[in-house]
C-alpha cells in the first residue's frame, strides 16, 4: 500500500515537471518565432519603434551615463557607468531626431522581458552636433568600444558588441560580393538583398566576454 502510494507521488511529481518543462519550451518557442518575425517582416518591425527602447551610437561609441544619475543605482568602486537607453518618445521630444532617421539609422537587438523592443541607434558622423547635445543632455558621454566593455556590466558589454557589429554591417556591407550592385537593408538592418541576383546577406555578429581589465 506504502509502495503504491509512493509510486503514485513520484509520477504527479514528474507530471509536473513535464509540465513545466513544456510551458518553458512553448514560452522558448514563441520567443523565438517572435523575434524571426520581427527580423524578417518590415511592417512589424516599423510598428514596433514607438514602444522600443533605444541605445545611441555615435562613431561606433556607445552613450554611457553615470550611475549616480540613476535614482535607486548603488555606486560601486569599480563600476559607476551604465548604458543610456532612451525610449522612442524621448528620441523626439528631447533630441528632436526625426522618425525617418530613426528608421534608416537603426537595429533590431532583442526584447527586454516579454515584449519590449531594444534597438540599436547610430547617429550618422555628419550629426555631430546632435551627438554633442544628448551626451551634454543626458550627462553622459560617448565611449569608444574597447573603455566601454569594462564599464558596464558583462552582459551590457556583451550587448554593445552586438550592436556595434550590425550597425558596422549596415554602414559598410553595402554592396553585393557576388555581383557588385548596391543591396537594399530590411528595416530590422538583420539582412540585405540584392535585387539584381536576388541574393540575400546576412550579419557576422561578433560578441565579446570581458575577463580583466587589465
Amino acid at each position: 500500500m506504502f509502495l503504491n502510494a509512493a509510486r503514485c507521488e513520484m509520477f504527479l511529481s514528474l507530471a509536473s515537471c513535464q509540465k513545466i518543462l513544456f510551458r518553458s519550451n512553448s514560452k522558448y518557442v514563441s520567443r523565438m518565432k517572435l523575434l524571426q518575425e520581427v527580423k524578417e517582416n518590415d511592417r512589424k518591425c516599423h510598428g514596433l519603434l514607438k514602444t522600443g527602447q533605444f541605445l545611441l551610437f555615435y562613431e561606433q561609441k556607445p552613450l554611457l551615463k553615470p550611475i549616480q544619475s540613476a535614482p535607486g543605482c548603488v555606486v560601486t568602486k569599480n563600476l559607476q557607468w551604465q548604458l543610456a537607453v532612451t525610449p522612442y518618445e524621448g528620441l523626439q521630444s528631447n533630441y528632436l531626431i526625426a522618425r525617418s532617421l530613426v528608421e534608416s539609422s537603426s537595429v533590431f537587438l532583442d526584447f527586454i522581458g516579454e515584449d519590449e523592443p531594444r534597438f540599436a541607434l547610430g547617429i550618422p558622423t555628419q550629426y555631430r552636433e546632435l551627438a554633442e547635445s544628448i551626451a551634454q543632455k543626458t550627462d553622459g558621454q560617448f565611449f569608444n568600444q574597447r573603455a566601454s566593455i569594462f564599464l558596464i556590466p558583462e552582459n551590457d558589454a556583451c550587448l554593445v558588441s552586438q550592436a556595434i557589429s550590425k550597425l558596422n554591417w549596415k554602414n559598410n556591407f553595402r554592396f553585393c560580393p557576388r555581383c557588385g550592385c548596391e543591396m537594399q537593408r530590411n528595416a530590422s538592418g538583420t539582412q540585405k538583398r540584392c535585387y539584381s541576383c536576388k541574393q540575400v546577406h546576412y550579419p557576422n555578429v561578433i560578441r565579446f566576454r570581458t575577463s580583466d581589465s587589465q
